[in-house]
């Protein structure tokens, strides 16, 4: 429950609230596929700042917005995951 900052095809920058709203972002930006790419997720109070490769994709006041709740990463598909040690 709450916005989720989306990453992968067709979803790069767009912003969706989870069991809400549904998507209140749809702007999706390019990436580079086969290189490193900086993704950069703000929220201060009603205010979500979404900005991936320095090009804003979601810059909005949002008073319907949670202002708490869990930060967290989600995985939906795709083999199995390592962090950047090996393991």
């Amino acid at each position: 429950m709450g916005l989720q900052a989306d990453v992968g095809p067709g979803w790069w920058g767009k912003l969706y609230e989870e069991n809400g709203r549904g998507l209140v972002v749809d702007k999706e930006q390019a990436i580079e596929k086969d290189g490193w790419n900086h993704y950069s997720i703000e929220a201060r109070g009603a205010h979500v700042k979404v900005t991936l490769d320095g090009n804003v994709c979601a810059d909005l006041d949002d008073p319907k917005g949670a202002r708490e709740g869990i930060l967290a990463l989600q995985l939906h598909a795709g083999g199995p995951t390592r962090c950047a040690s090996g393991t």
